[in-house]
């Protein structure tokens, strides 16, 4: 089980670079302003893209989110781009494809939580290790 929760993650990871070539090749260079393309601000930003890819984003203020470094105008520079209409479609089935991974990963590691639950004393010990968490002292 964890192997295959590896799996979702790695899923996940080549998603993630799916999404980032679709808003590279529209010109939108999310990555440019934010560390985290998937993060808040920046998940808003490519949702209201999706919603609406004929029509240019003019105000971003409303993306703003507490701590966030870029300047509206470096936003405003980084989605000037033009996203088409079947790269809007792909980038919609990758974020529909990486919400069910997500959900499957979450019921996944539940599951195996509940599994090693009869293994808490011995995971709670592998867990005083430095850096070792829940889903690495179940592997260990």
């Amino acid at each position: 089980m964890v192997r295959y929760r590896w799996k979702l993650t790695n899923f996940t990871t080549g998603e993630k670079n799916r999404a980032q070539n679709c808003l590279t090749v529209s010109n939108i260079k999310l990555d440019d302003v934010f560390s985290d393309v998937f993060g808040k601000a920046a998940f808003a930003i490519t949702k209201r893209l999706l919603e609406n890819p004929t029509e240019k984003i003019t105000d971003v203020s409303v993306f703003r989110t507490k701590g966030m470094k870029a300047t509206d105008e470096d936003v405003l520079a980084a989605v000037d781009g033009e996203i088409c209409a079947e790269q809007a479609e792909k980038l919609s089935i990758i974020r529909s494809y990486m919400d069910s991974l997500e959900m499957c990963k979450a019921n996944l590691e539940s599951l195996i939580l509940t599994t090693a639950e009869k293994y808490l004393p011995q995971l709670n010990l592998v867990m005083t290790v430095p850096g070792i968490r829940s889903f690495a002292a179940i592997v260990a």
